[in-house]
């Protein structure tokens, strides 16, 4: 009977320590399974804040190219208008310089030779334009008029 005690008793402890390992192991494996979970949770925050710093990287790189791409065009806007503005000032100049040369030395021409035709229609005189030398050189003649 001794032996028969001896016996429940070892198989009680024996089944005591199954069980005990049973919990053991499945408190293991809920601490693994839980150990997964927190490992998994840890990655998916730190997907998450890199996956922040792209797209902050991202609005940073594309805020960067809109300001580069505004100066250029504002630059280039800027140059079109100075150019636009030479190009009007230079054409100001050739046609002030146009009308200077025409009212200061065309017409006063035309107004000279338009006398030598009258005085030539009306008091029939010939100016002979051929005869004009400079002044000051030996053996040159003045203008000739000639009356007919």
């Amino acid at each position: 009977m001794k032996d028969a005690e001896q016996t429940n008793e070892t198989i009680k402890q024996e089944t005591q320590t199954d069980d005990s390992k049973k919990a053991a192991d499945d408190q293991n494996n809920k601490d693994g399974q839980t150990q997964e979970n927190s490992e998994q949770k840890n990655q998916s925050i730190w997907n998450s804040i890199v996956n922040g710093g792209k797209e902050v990287l991202d609005d940073t790189k594309q805020s960067a190219q809109d300001i580069v791409s505004d100066i250029t065009s504002f630059g280039s806007k800027k140059i079109e208008e100075l150019t636009n503005k030479a190009e009007k000032t230079l054409n100001n100049f050739i046609e002030a310089t146009a009308v200077m040369v025409i009212t200061s030395c065309i017409f006063p021409l035309l107004v000279v030779l338009f006398f030598f035709w009258l005085m030539k229609v009306f008091l029939g005189i010939n100016i002979d334009v051929s005869k004009f030398t400079k002044p000051g050189k030996k053996g040159t003649k003045m203008a000739v008029v000639e009356e007919k």
